[in-house]
């Protein structure tokens, strides 16, 4: 590779693959989108310039698509690499996102304690994210 002054262009790029920019990215937006939707930022979340308010719906919506893309792109695709317990943690926050804004009995018990039980329900989607990718 050309170097320059110490400057290695092969070096560079080599660490920035390494950054795994797109996962960190959809690991983002699925955080923020869970946020939404257990209830950090308020009821609406509008965005000015498109006219366009973000609903409880499109946040599940884009938190599951999110969720599948990083799982399919994760290191381990099979859910047989994950033990018992990393399975029922991704199976649960998958129910949480599910249920979360359908079924108004997940709705009274998330929201039983507000806020606490809303935080505890999103540290568990965020953790079933964080096992499902790795």
């Amino acid at each position: 590779m050309a170097t320059r002054n110490g400057f290695d262009i092969g070096r560079m790029t080599s660490n920035y693959a390494n950054l795994r920019t797109i996962p960190a990215v959809l690991g983002v937006l699925f955080g923020l989108m869970s946020l939404y939707q257990f209830g950090a930022f308020g009821d609406t979340l509008g965005f000015a310039w498109f006219d366009y308010e973000l609903t409880a719906m499109h946040a599940m919506v884009g938190s599951l698509i999110v969720y599948v893309i990083a799982f399919a792109s994760s290191e381990t695709r099979s859910f047989d690499h994950y033990h018992d317990g990393e399975k029922v943690l991704i199976a649960v926050s998958v129910l949480l996102i599910l249920l979360y804004p359908q079924v108004d009995y997940a709705v009274t018990l998330v929201e039983y304690h507000d806020p606490g039980t809303m935080i505890v329900a999103w540290l568990v989607t965020i953790s079933g994210y964080g096992v499902a990718i790795r």
